[in-house]
Order: structure tokens, then C-alpha cells, then sequence
């Protein structure tokens, strides 16, 4: 097993969120236009989907925003670190922000 895939095996997503003082909510969450700090990927994913969302970018202290939404709910365009990324409600669901 990759040194990435155990630590996303026993993350602790929740211990870093902790520490900060801001508001904590997941993408999903978030109003269109609305932002935050990423805190980390839960657990209800499994590993290799968790390693697929850092590979794309949702790296704890990275910046997003969620940019637009479908009229259903079910998708959302988020912007992070200046990249464009569609993301299912589901996926959005299991990454952590905090929000000031």
C-alpha cells in the first residue's frame, strides 16, 4: 500500500477542522458564489475516491468556491485554486470546508 493511501485510510479529516475557528460545512453546503478553506475529505468515501478528490485538488488549505449549481441539486461547478471541477451533490457531500 502507497504511503498516500494509508494516510487517507487513517485520516483524521475531522482533528484539523477542529483546530480552526470558522463555521464548517460541506461543499454541498455552500451558496452559490459562497467560499472556504478545505478542511479535508470524510470517511464515507472509499480510499481510492478520497485519493481521486486530493489528486484533483481538495488538499486541506486549498481555497474553493462553489460557482454554480443545476436547478435539480445534483450537480455543482466549484472553483479550485483558479481550476474549474463538476462535482455530483454526493461527491461535494464528503469534502469539508470552513467557512469564515
Amino acid at each position: 500500500m502507497s504511503q498516500l493511501s494509508e494516510r487517507l485510510r487513517r485520516r483524521d479529516i475531522n482533528g484539523a477542522c477542529r483546530r480552526s475557528p470558522g463555521h464548517h460545512a460541506s461543499i454541498a453546503d455552500l451558496a452559490v458564489g459562497e467560499g472556504g478553506r478545505v478542511c479535508g475529505v470524510c470517511d464515507l468515501l472509499r480510499p481510492d475516491a478520497a485519493r481521486r478528490l486530493v489528486d484533483l485538488g481538495f488538499i486541506p488549505g486549498t481555497t474553493v468556491v462553489k460557482q454554480r449549481e443545476d436547478a435539480f441539486g445534483k450537480t455543482m461547478v466549484v472553483d479550485v485554486a483558479g481550476c474549474e471541477l463538476a462535482l455530483r451533490n454526493a461527491q461535494a457531500r464528503c469534502i469539508t470546508v470552513e467557512v469564515p
